[in-house]
């Protein structure tokens, strides 16, 4: 299991329409260690009756600024590491095992020090190409029914946070922009900036997808893509959004 420091003792949640909440709940209540709070912004505190729920409020316009808020309250409470999750995800029952056992690896067996730790980003079905069990890898090879890449730890440029550690180093250093889209490279591209490397784990879920945002990619590109490239001109760049 992960060493102290790096153990994720908090996951926090935002939820608008919370139309898949009651099954995240569900997973949660079934793999969840007890031990764990839940800091919950928005949605129905009552889904989760096996673990401590901190209730906050939701009054944010946007992706970024809902769970900068709701983030920050659960570092002011004490955490040094939490998870971040999106409210329409399912966990398995070897999410958060796999998880812990990732986090040891990348920072014990991986030499890398809790101060250059950034975001460490679960497998999903539903999320970009580094963190996708659709992605075959290179070279694409088949072990059992699954491709080799998911049984390994590796390194990424960006990580998408539908559940994804982040230790007190790394939020203290940088937080969301106030958009929906391109919140998660931003703040990966800030955090590499500032010398932090990121992960995806072997660490699964399922991922309903977009179910706040809606799947209007061309639309939500137009809304945010204009912030990224009035502040972080390069990322847009990289981005091909200039």
């Amino acid at each position: 299991m992960a060493k102290a420091g790096l153990d994720p003792t908090a996951i926090v949640i935002c939820s608008t329409q919370g139309t898949a909440l009651p099954v995240m709940a569900a997973s949660i209540a079934a793999y969840l260690p007890r031990d764990v709070e839940i800091y919950l912004a928005g949605g129905d505190p009552g889904l989760f009756t096996r673990h401590k729920v901190i209730s906050l409020a939701n009054n944010a316009t946007n992706f970024g600024d809902a769970y900068n808020q709701a983030t920050g309250s659960a570092f002011a409470d004490g955490h040094q590491a939490l998870t971040i999750a999106n409210d329409d995800i399912v966990l398995t029952p070897d999410t958060w095992t796999d998880l812990l056992h990732d986090l040891q690896a990348i920072n014990i067996q991986g030499n890398i020090p809790l101060h250059q730790m950034g975001l460490v980003g679960a497998r999903s079905d539903f999320v970009v190409w580094a963190q996708n069990i659709r992605n075959p890898g290179s070279p694409a090879k088949r072990d059992g029914i699954r491709w080799q890449h998911e049984y390994k730890v590796v390194e990424a440029q960006f990580v998408a946070p539908i559940l994804a550690w982040v230790g007190k180093d790394a939020w203290q250093t940088a937080q969301f922009p106030p958009i929906n889209w391109y919140s998660d490279n931003v703040i990966a591209w800030d955090l590499t900036e500032a010398g932090f490397r990121h992960f995806v784990s072997r660490a699964y879920i399922h991922h309903a997808g977009s179910q706040t945002i809606g799947r209007d990619y061309q639309k939500a590109a137009r809304e945010d893509g204009p912030w990224v490239a009035a502040n972080r001109p390069l990322l847009a760049k990289s981005l091909q959004l200039t």
